[in-house]
């Protein structure tokens, strides 16, 4: 007789590297479907970000993002900025 249970991991938990959640399904003590479930981190920071009131509120939500690479997110943010408004970047910044 086979019984399947779902066990939810994250979206934070200290053994992921990254704010993602992993909703298992385990037969017994083997793990038989894996299911990720990535980015619910990243939609809610999206959403606060949209309703701060300046960039820089903005840059410091982005680094929290994840522990891991908190260079790349706030670094993504500032060249997509960058793009948008159409800021040419000198050459020692780059």
């Amino acid at each position: 007789m086979r019984h399947d249970y779902e066990i939810a991991v994250g979206p934070i938990h200290p053994a992921l590297k990254e704010p993602i959640m992993l909703r298992l399904t385990i037969e017994g003590e083997e793990i038989v479907d894996v299911d990720v479930i990535a980015s619910q981190n990243h939609r809610g920071i999206e959403w606060i970000g949209m309703n701060r009131n300046n960039p820089i509120q903005s840059l410091y939500l982005a680094e929290r993002i994840c522990g891991i690479c908190n260079f790349c997110h706030p670094s993504d943010l500032v060249m997509a900025i960058e793009e948008i408004a159409d800021i040419e970047v000198p050459e020692r910044a780059q």
